[in-house]
């Protein structure tokens, strides 16, 4: 077990709206790394293979997403990744260049790649990969020891469901079509698909915030709002926790957000945004913002 009170008492005290220019996630990821123990370091692996997924699915479909370096898997890795599952015909230098991934990531990119494999496992290749991923990411989240990876990824799935229900409604796309996953959330938004909150008033605490937020035309304000909301619910799941991994954990969610904003408030960042949200007329690229 790591030494949590000193290791928690040198993070930097960032806030959501800090100057994130001199911003440096990869140097103080390596400091993390070299405090916590092995344990704990696999732990935040866990949570780190959201980011992973993200970095691989991007450059599966050829979006313009932004690499995260909050990342089990280099840069080189996730191109191995892309190169092996997308190639008809394997070369020993593609298998042996290959990282190790997550049984349920690789069983579904297998699927998709050999479809006596599917068979042979049963698994569906019906519908998009991102869809798979992201549902086999969420029930492996909910599995973890940790409670806040499970409330936190709990929490996140809502949001992305809630927005994406949001959006396809407005552009006329069957709701059922953009949902990752189907559980008590995703039932009540069908049941309630012309009501403003969807009937969540009871079931999602911070829908009438999230509401708001997806009524503004202003993608930067409506999407710094989204973060600002998620940044908030951090705090509120570790308002008792002080010095333990739990934190840890938070605070590694909180530096996804600053780098991301670190990204995006440059003149690149920005047309990458713009270029995602104008393409959102697909139920595809609703599930992937």
């Amino acid at each position: 077990m790591g030494n949590y009170h000193y290791i928690v008492s040198a993070l930097v005290d960032y806030s959501f709206d800090a100057d994130t220019k001199t911003l440096d996630t990869e140097s103080l990821c390596a400091e993390l790394k070299g405090q916590l123990s092995s344990k704990d370091w696999t732990k935040l692996g866990e949570l780190w293979w959201f980011f992973d997924l993200r970095n691989i699915l991007d450059l599966r479909s050829g979006r313009s997403g932004v690499f995260s370096p909050l990342s089990n898997l280099t840069r080189e890795d996730v191109e191995a990744v892309d190169t092996y599952y997308r190639s008809t015909e394997t070369t020993d230098e593609q298998v042996q260049e290959l990282p190790l991934l997550p049984k349920f990531v690789e069983n579904i990119l297998l699927s998709y790649k050999d479809a006596t494999f599917a068979s042979e496992n049963n698994i569906s290749t019906k519908g998009d990969v991102d869809n798979k991923i992201w549902e086999a990411y969420y029930k492996y989240a909910n599995s973890s020891k940790s409670g806040f990876v499970r409330a936190w990824s709990e929490f996140d799935l809502n949001v992305r469901n809630i927005s994406a229900a949001y959006t396809a409604r407005e552009k006329g796309i069957a709701l059922s079509e953009v949902f990752v996953g189907k559980g008590e959330i995703t039932d009540i938004i069908m049941q309630n698909e012309t009501v403003q909150d969807f009937g969540l008033k009871n079931e999602f605490n911070e829908v009438d915030n999230l509401i708001q937020l997806l009524t503004e035309k202003d993608i930067l304000v409506k999407e710094k709002g989204l973060d600002k909301l998620r940044w908030k619910k951090i705090d509120e799941l570790l308002e008792f926790d002080y010095f333990d991994l739990e934190v840890v954990l938070g605070y590694v969610v909180k530096l996804s957000l600053l780098e991301r904003w670190r990204v995006l408030d440059d003149k690149e960042g920005l047309q990458v945004l713009n270029s995602v949200v104008g393409k959102l007329t697909s139920k595809e690229n609703i599930k992937s913002i």
